[in-house]
């Protein structure tokens, strides 16, 4: 049945938690002195992690604030799990910084990590190769941060202060693809340095927030405003007012990409830097509504608007599944949602890849797009990790060709809901998936071939090359047409199965399934070459994707059901059939 009030719902719960766990931590707290290093919000104790990393042969420490329920977090979207590295001024270590400025408390309250690492002995080095040493501290640490947190680039910010300023915007010139945004508080790195140092492909963009303290640009942060419209391409002004700040902003942009901008402030004094008010307000009006996705390697991505759940036009359900709840989501076209049409849709399941979620894939793939424009219905099953799980640990389908999988029935189960639900032609039930999720279509269609009418496996992602050998699982006598996928520019072990993997999984569905031995014919279309075989008992293609790595790219959902999906049905008696 549906989950009562979706995000609402989700919103209320994260609260919940919070609230008791600052309870508890109080109370413990009360009893027992506090942690050695914590940072203190109100009333609470809450504890810094300290990390070390080594650059350039040096020993270098940070530190790291994870808010109370950010497992909570994770089971909900781990797609949706910020990190803010933040760069403090001279004079001030990572961890007093945290505890001096309200940065974890903002993380507390709105979910993201913050990362905090320390200057040198000498502090901050602003110029020359001593920047570049520190700037690629901050890189790594973000890295290290990622890493241990299973955090990804697509909503990883930056933001400095002072000297520290300088070296954040370093480290975002060294490092394009790491970051979505940066931010700079009353200080500046030198155009010298920035050019220096920048790496970033032609046609990157990086969006910049400068906040002075008081109404006047200093010379270097005119200099680091103009450096950064440059690389923004801004052609355009605006100004607004945000009563956190002392004046109005102008903020500049690229006609071409209004997400593209950089953004000039001030405040009155400096300690308001530091305040939850100007925090917030950079979080909640210029990070954490910017993502970018990796889908051109050319560039560093294309910047993307943050969708929710509500905002895609999603449904949330909750299926139970041998007493297990397993939740997903579901777009019905407009058109159809009054439930008083007779015409059967076709369905579409949509599985995403390892700590990823269902609300990130249907914004990645644009899969609701396609059921709007083609009317049919698309169901993004999400996985979700059990309670307790450690929000360090990878999470994902699992792809086991073991004939109790767990995943494999509650996968199903989620189908035979959505048909419950929705006016579903059970002749036209595709699925697809990206990365994990592909590995995952693999592991249902060696199964179940005769469920479905087709299957695009797309974006990367196979089971293990003895997985297809497994006859006690998988079924060999049954054609299904089938829409495997790669990035020219993907290594091998960026996604499931691998080379061998990859190489099986073609075989199988191509050779040994559908019977395909003849020669290909190959379509170039933009971007994808596709190498199409149709002269067995069904269709397989074969699809490169150029200048992007492990990442489907938004339109690629509309060519497969443009070219393959809509294409079949398979009766009641398993016949497959083809339409038009």
């Amino acid at each position: 049945m549906p989950t009562s009030g979706s995000e609402f719902g989700v919103a209320k719960r994260r609260a919940t938690v919070t609230f008791v766990v600052a309870c508890f931590v109080i109370l413990i707290t009360s009893l027992a002195p506090a942690p050695a290093h914590a940072t203190r919000n109100g009333d609470s104790v809450l504890p810094l992690i300290e990390r070390t990393v080594e650059v350039n042969g040096h020993l270098r420490t940070f530190w790291v604030y994870v808010p109370t329920d950010y497992a909570e977090y994770r089971l909900d979207d781990p797609k949706d799990d910020p990190i803010v590295t933040v760069v403090p001024p001279d004079g001030v270590s990572g961890d007093a910084f945290a505890r001096e400025s309200a940065w974890t408390q903002v993380a507390e309250r709105q979910g993201f990590i913050a990362m905090f690492p320390d200057a040198g002995d000498d502090g901050w080095r602003t110029r020359g190769s001593g920047v570049l040493e520190d700037a690629d501290l901050v890189n790594a640490a973000t890295v290290a941060v990622r890493s241990e947190w299973k955090g990804g680039d697509l909503n990883t910010y930056l933001v400095g202060e002072g000297s520290g300023a300088a070296v954040a915007n370093v480290a975002a010139v060294r490092a394009p693809q790491q970051y979505v945004a940066t931010a700079s508080l009353d200080g500046a790195g030198s155009t010298q340095d920035l050019e220096g140092a920048n790496v970033a492909p032609v046609g990157s963009r990086t969006p910049s927030w400068q906040i002075s303290v008081g109404s006047q640009l200093d010379r270097a942060e005119q200099a680091q405003v103009d450096y950064w419209k440059t690389q923004n391409a801004t052609d355009r002004s605006t100004r607004d007012r945000d009563p956190r700040l002392t004046g109005p902003s102008v903020t500049y942009y690229s006609s071409k990409d209004r997400l593209s901008q950089v953004r000039v402030s001030s405040v009155k004094r400096s300690s308001d830097l530091r305040g939850i008010r100007i925090i917030t307000a950079i979080y909640e009006s210029f990070f954490h509504p910017v993502m970018r996705f990796a889908d051109r390697t050319s560039t560093n991505g294309t910047l993307t608007a943050y969708r929710s759940i509500r905002e895609l036009g999603l449904t949330e359900h909750v299926t139970v599944v041998a007493g297990q709840e397993h939740r997903w989501l579901a777009y019905v076209p407009r058109r159809h949602r009054s439930g008083q049409h007779a015409t059967k849709l076709p369905l579409v399941a949509a599985f995403h890849g390892r700590n990823g979620s269902a609300r990130y894939l249907a914004q990645q793939t644009q899969w609701a797009d396609v059921a709007e424009a083609r009317g049919l219905v698309v169901v993004f099953p999400h996985y979700g990790a059990p309670a307790g799980t450690e929000p360090t640990a990878n999470v994902g389908w699992a792809t086991s060709i073991s004939a109790d999988n767990p995943d494999v029935p509650a996968a199903l189960g989620i189908i035979d809901d959505a048909v419950r639900r929705y006016s579903i032609d059970t002749t036209r039930i595709s699925i697809t998936g990206v990365s994990q999720g592909a590995a995952f279509t693999n592991r249902l269609a060696v199964q179940y071939p005769e469920r479905f009418a087709s299957i695009a496996p797309c974006y990367s992602g196979h089971l293990s090359a003895s997985s297809y050998q497994d006859l006690a699982v998988v079924r060999r006598d049954v054609p299904l047409p089938t829409w495997q996928c790669r990035g020219a520019d993907e290594l091998p072990a960026q996604f499931p199965g691998g080379t061998v993997g990859e190489t099986a999984a073609r075989t199988f569905w191509r050779e040994t399934v559908n019977k395909n031995v003849g020669p290909a014919t190959t379509q170039v279309d933009g971007r994808y070459t596709t190498e199409i075989f149709a002269d067995g008992l069904a269709e397989y293609r074969w699809t490169v994707n150029d200048d992007i790595g492990h990442f489907m790219p938004r339109n690629l959902s509309f060519k497969l059901w443009d070219e393959l999906m809509s294409r079949y049905a398979r009766n009641a008696d398993g016949v497959l059939v083809k339409r038009g």
